[in-house]
This record gives C-alpha cells, structure tokens and sequence, in this order.
C-alpha cells in the first residue's frame, strides 16, 4: 500500500513541477493541496512549499517552511526554504540570525553559496553585501543568482564594466533565461 502511495507523491511532485514552470498557480495549488493530504516527506514538503512561494502565496509558503524548518531542522533545503519565505515577508532580522546559525556547519560549498547569496538579501550595507556575494561566489561559481546579485550591486555603484563582467558570466551558465538577457542588454547599453 506505501508503495502506491509514494508513486502517487512522486508523481504530485512532478506534476507541481511542471506547473510552476508553466506559471499555471492553479494546478499547482491544487496538486500542492493533494500532495499535503497524502505525503509528509521533505521532498514532498519542499514541492508544496514551492507551488506557493513560486506564486507569491508568502504566507502558505511560511506555514509550509516553518513546518519543514521545525522538523528537518538539520537538512539545508528545509532550512533555506524557510530563509527564503522568511526574507519575501521582510523578516530580515529572523532570517538573518537563523543563517549565521546553519551557515558554518553546511558543508556543501552549493548550499553554502547559497546562504551567502541569502545572507546578501538582509545585510545593511554595499560593503556587506558585496563580500556576502563574493563568499557565495567563492563557494559556487556557478551561482547565477550571486552572479546576477553582485552585478546589479555594481551597478548600483556605478561600476558597470564588472557589472558587465558578472552578467556575461551568468547570461553564458543561463543562455534561455529572458530575464538576465533583458538585464544583459540594459548594461550593454550603459556601456556604449
């Protein structure tokens, strides 16, 4: 009977998926309502929390992460998952404190990148900022959401030829991402 029932999970999980990348929320909600009545593993948690964080549903998102924070409360996905929801509803402080306490006891340099990258979102000043997105880069060049961070940073300091740098960097690991193409073109043209 488990054996279905995990089929069953997986195959919820897929289909939640396939509806954020398409942005089709409602079956996304419904598959998340689903798969909630029928699974509580942290795979299934983190399907769930996506479909309303993806939709900008913060609050379900929040109970969701809490829920998986509290019980997989050593596991980085659960415990980012909940630094994200956390950062989205502007609770920077909350999240700030619970990234200085996970961050050095993750030994995955691509999840220590990304809760440098996170702790750039709630630190005060460029300077912070800027050596957070470093860190991150440090552990994970290959983090597109450092390489887009640090270079929106530049740009805001009015070094566009590193911003430049970094976005070619992210645009070249992200080719079919519009969104760094559109921010690829605005500094292209800041350049000339």
């Amino acid at each position: 009977d488990t054996g279905v029932r995990d089929t069953g999970a997986e195959g919820l999980i897929v289909l939640i998926e396939d509806a954020i990348e398409t942005g089709d929320w409602k079956a996304a909600s419904e598959y998340a309502e689903r798969l909630e009545a029928e699974s509580s593993s942290l795979k299934s948690g983190l399907a769930i929390w996506k479909a309303w964080y993806f939709q900008g549903n913060y609050n379900k998102a929040l109970l969701v992460a809490e829920e998986l924070n509290k019980e997989y409360s050593s596991q980085a996905e659960a415990v980012i998952a909940y630094i994200r929801t956390l950062i989205m509803l502007n609770r920077r402080l909350q999240a700030e404190r619970i990234i200085d306490d996970f961050l050095p006891s993750e030994d995955d340099e691509v999840r220590k990148s990304e809760l440098f990258y996170l702790r750039s979102l709630v630190s005060d000043t460029e300077e912070q900022q800027l050596q957070a997105l470093r860190s991150a880069l440090f552990e994970d060049l290959q983090n597109i959401e450092a390489l887009v961070g640090i270079s929106r940073l530049y740009i805001g300091m009015g070094d566009i030829r590193k911003a430049y740098r970094y976005m070619k960097q992210a645009s070249a690991l992200s080719p079919l991402d519009e969104a760094i193409k559109a921010e690829m073109n605005e500094i292209e043209g800041m350049l000339n």
